[in-house]
């Protein structure tokens, strides 16, 4: 596909583009932009696919959507430089193993969120490690909000079980 072609068959779904990335960074205008622009460098690196499309907008409607899940995903905190910090701080007060104890567990957390279904570890990374609302991470996931506190309830519910599970059995 040639930039010329590029242009006449994605730009014209720049509008739709833009009001799906306002929606998914909750009006922040800056966040949407950039979005959008990433969303269409991934389309560009892609523009062979893209003939085979027949429905354009849809398809960079949907780009946006999943070029924005990625960078939430990628937007997690790093657990193990958080258990340095730990293991850090309490080396100088001498309980090197609760230290250690720590930062297993919050890496066996780290572990059990990722392999959560995906509308659940994007719930629970929204909610407990970004810290929104419920009506934000609604709005973000294009959901009714009692759908997030379901959603919410059966992560962690999972999370709890298995954190148990892997906790008495030597992980």
């Amino acid at each position: 596909m040639t930039a010329s072609d590029f242009k006449q068959t994605v730009l014209p779904s720049a509008q739709a583009m833009h009001r799906t990335a306002w929606r998914l960074t909750g009006g922040v205008q800056q966040e949407a932009e950039d979005l959008v622009q990433e969303t269409f460098l991934r389309l560009w690196q892609k523009r062979d696919a893209l003939v085979a499309v027949s429905n354009v907008e849809a398809y960079c409607q949907a780009a946006v959507r999943n070029v924005y899940l990625n960078s939430l995903r990628h937007r997690q905190p790093d657990v193990a430089d958080a258990s340095e910090e730990i293991l850090a701080a309490k080396a100088d007060t001498a309980d090197l193993q609760w230290a250690l104890e720590e930062r297993d567990e919050a890496a066996l957390m780290h572990a059990l969120i990722a392999r959560l279904p995906q509308m659940q570890r994007l719930a629970v990374t929204l909610r407990d490690i970004e810290g929104l609302e419920h009506a934000d991470i609604a709005r973000q996931l294009n959901m009714a909000e009692g759908a997030v506190r379901v959603l919410l309830s059966r992560a962690r519910k999972q999370l709890r079980e298995q954190f148990t599970h892997f906790s008495n059995y030597g992980r």
